[in-house]
């Protein structure tokens, strides 16, 4: 949806009088310059599109646009410092302000997001799960290498090529820090989840052993990457984020268990699996968010090559799941007992599980206070306890909050 007019004007008028204060050192953007007078500028745009644009965004859109400007430019006054309007022109000026506001005006931009998933075996077409997800065929010449999940050599004739398909909005350009790409990357890890929550992908050795291998290795893991394809016809070419170390290990260790020898069953499965994943993509509920976000910190836990990082990266997610916006002296109670109450069905059940809740948070308060950076074998153990009653957490909330009509 386009701007108003007055809005447009605001935009304009601040882009102007930034550019008249960008200075040109030879042929490059003069940086501190450039910053000195930026925040005004990103302020007035995050004022009708920070739904859709970060301040990070804003300042790769002007920076690579300005660059881009100079370099049009004939080659001259080489070393010489100079304000932007004596390189391009007054009118020239003008007009980069009216496309910067034009492109500004553009968003969000719907890309779809796709990241391959080689492993799979021929499932036939593409296969549908939602409006905003889907698992595509693609033709490709060149072979992923790796284990697990990135597992597709030549010897590997069972395997077809397949990405999983997101939609995305807002903006994808110029780094994995863009709105877009934020977003992809959470439905990513977000699909990924509840992959594993329901067993359609699981670790090739035991969980313990797993998080040992992940921690100890050395072995370098390929980096799969998610491309970025704008639906409609833009300015900004396609481009690729790569995934986090921590994932890409995870994804080497990890691979697909079918219950169904064919083809229409496995497809089942696979749609059975992402129900649930598709319905938390596309919510949008306050109560929902909080859901998503603890299954992001849940998978964070899971992948993280830290294990004290992992410790406290389950923990928010906890606090996603049970907490308030303002903490108080109180906190670890109050999601022991929210934890126990979800989970548990009998007093004695619900006290163990706040006693050791308690223990859990004693293990955490260590690690963010600065007495420890490692783990003992007790608190080993409550790592491996707080990760599994996060997932059951997880799971027995979402039959909460879920619509009776999500199927």
């Amino acid at each position: 949806m386009s701007m108003h007019p007055n809005a447009k004007d605001a935009i304009r008028r601040h882009a102007v009088g930034f550019l008249k204060n960008v200075t040109v050192l030879g042929r490059s953007v003069g940086n501190e310059n450039f910053a000195m007078h930026f925040a005004s500028v990103a302020k007035e745009i995050l004022k009708h599109k920070h739904d859709w644009v970060t301040t990070q965004d804003i300042y790769s859109i002007f920076f690579n646009c300005i660059a881009n400007a100079i370099a049009a430019m004939p080659h001259d006054g080489v070393g010489e410092v100079r304000q932007l309007s004596a390189v391009i022109g007054d009118d020239g000026l003008a007009k980069l302000a009216d496309e910067l506001v034009a492109f500004i005006d553009s968003f969000p931009r719907t890309y779809t997001a796709k990241i391959p998933i080689p492993e799979l075996p021929d499932l036939g077409d593409s296969i549908y799960i939602s409006e905003a997800i889907a698992i595509s065929r693609y033709q490709s010449d060149v072979a992923l290498r790796g284990g697990g999940l990135l597992a597709l050599v030549p010897e590997n004739h069972g395997a077809s090529n397949y990405a999983l398909e997101l939609k995305v909005r807002g903006f994808a350009g110029y780094g994995g820090q863009s709105s877009a790409a934020r977003q992809a990357l959470s439905g990513y890890k977000l699909i990924l989840q509840q992959a594993l929550a329901c067993g359609l992908v699981a670790p090739k050795m035991g969980i313990i052993t797993l998080a040992m291998m992940l921690r100890t290795s050395r072995v370098s893991h390929p980096k799969p990457s998610i491309e970025f394809i704008e639906d409609t016809s833009g300015p900004i070419a396609p481009f690729s984020v790569e995934l986090s170390p921590e994932l890409s290990s995870l994804l080497s260790s990890y691979s697909f268990r079918f219950k169904s020898a064919e083809v229409a069953g496995k497809v089942s499965e696979i749609r059975a699996a992402l129900r649930d994943a598709a319905w938390l993509y596309a919510a949008e509920d306050d109560g929902v968010g909080r859901l998503r976000t603890a299954c992001e910190w849940h998978l964070d836990g899971l992948t993280s090559l830290s294990p004290t990082m992992a410790l406290v990266q389950t923990s928010i997610g906890f606090e996603a799941l049970f907490g308030e916006d303002d903490e108080n002296s109180s906190l670890t109670r109050m999601l022991a007992d929210r934890c126990a109450y979800l989970v548990a069905t009998n007093l004695k059940a619900r006290k163990q599980i706040r006693d050791t809740f308690v223990r859990f948070y004693q293990a955490r308060s260590k690690i963010v206070h600065g007495n420890t950076i490692f783990l003992s074998e007790a608190d080993d153990e409550l790592l491996f306890w707080g990760r599994r009653m996060l997932q059951l957490a997880i799971s027995k909330e979402m039959t909460h909050v879920k619509p009776s009509n999500v199927e």
